[in-house]
């Protein structure tokens, strides 16, 4: 088992550094770069940047699922018996798939052609209904203290979409240093894979899936490191989180194991979002891009930004650790107190001047 993990990791680092090469050469021939003088103010870089380096990623994934899938069906390795366990019918694969390419779509051509809300927006929510709904994942228990609620199969639903939505939605808004969601994207895939190769869960084929996803930004590391030489770029963000997303409900439904892990992050965006909303006083300010993340104001206090990736990723990495060793029953109680303790730094750092 601990040779197959292995192997996936090496193979699909390698996959990943090969992709993210050929996609950085096509990004330039083609102008599709991001460009410092469209934000100055939120930008460092000082040339334009190519983007669609999380090609690699979405490429891998798919190769992962499908391959996997028949292995299961066709046992061409004899690993079929081991990965059945826990599998998930093979038209939620399906389904699956396509709401992530149309979710990885959108982010490409909002990349590309700079897409209006009005387009973006309605193209992930379709996206994450037929992944969601017609794909059948859902949230169907909770655990401790919420374990004796009963909830209906509509709002099975509804949580499941609403978990996947704040995850796409929380690597999307991190994407604004160099290496920062591809670091997020790789401890909390490798901690979906720990809890999905656990013996509660024995989930052998998520694991492998999430593994392969995580060697895959490995492999594109080196190109998106401080000072960044490609972009994840709108797609590939937004799909690291679709896929968190949904391998955690497939991994037995373990929100409170990947909320801790990105706990801070998501309460960073809905902080934000609450000040922006304080100092304008319009629904409309709360999207729009300033200075104000963790991130940018951990830089604007004088930190570079390896040691803003470093101090990042040592959070997630303590916070997944915490995630995979604390009883479910006080997980709830571990994801408050990381809340009360980020909200006290955030409000320590907080200048109170949107976008200085």
């Amino acid at each position: 088992m601990l040779y197959l993990l292995v192997i996936t990791l090496i193979v699909s680092a390698i996959i990943g550094y090969i992709i993210s090469r050929i996609s950085r050469i096509l990004a330039l021939r083609y102008q599709l770069t991001d460009n410092p003088l469209s934000h100055p103010d939120r930008k460092s870089q000082k040339q334009p940047v190519p983007l669609f380096g999380g090609l690699g990623f979405f490429l891998v994934v798919i190769m992962a699922l499908v391959g996997l899938w028949l292995e299961v069906k066709f046992n061409w390795f004899g690993y079929s018996t081991f990965l059945h366990q826990g599998f998930f019918y093979p038209f939620k694969l399906i389904y699956i798939l396509i709401g992530g390419l149309i979710i990885y779509l959108a982010g490409c051509l909002d990349d590309a052609f700079e897409l209006s809300p009005k387009i973006y927006f309605p193209m992930i929510f379709v996206g994450l209904l037929i992944a969601i709904v017609v794909g059948g994942v859902k949230i169907e228990n909770f655990a401790y203290p919420f374990d004796k609620l009963a909830i209906t199969d509509w709002l099975q639903y509804f949580l499941a979409f609403g978990w996947v939505g704040i995850c796409l939605v929380a690597t999307k808004f991190l994407d604004g240093l160099d290496g920062l969601v591809t670091s997020v994207g790789i401890i909390n895939l490798l901690t979906i894979a720990g809890v999905a190769l656990s013996l509660s869960v024995n989930q052998p084929f998520i694991a492998l899936v999430s593994i392969g996803g995580a060697g895959s930004l490995i492999g594109f590391l080196p190109s998106n490191f401080p000072s960044a030489r490609q972009y994840l770029g709108e797609g590939g963000s937004t799909i690291i989180g679709y896929f968190i997303g949904i391998f955690s409900l497939l991994a037995g439904a373990k929100v409170a194991t990947i909320g801790i892990t990105l706990g801070w992050f998501v309460l960073d965006i809905l902080l934000v979002m609450f000040f922006r909303f304080l100092q304008s006083g319009s629904l409309g300010s709360i999207l729009k891009g300033d200075r104000t993340h963790w991130h940018h104001r951990l830089l604007d206090y004088g930190f570079s930004k390896i040691q803003v990736l470093a101090i990042t990723a040592w959070l997630i990495i303590t916070s997944s650790q915490i995630a995979l060793n604390v009883p479910t029953a006080y997980k709830i109680w571990v994801l408050l107190g990381q809340y009360l303790v980020f909200c006290g730094l955030f409000l320590a750092t907080y200048r109170g001047k949107v976008g200085k």
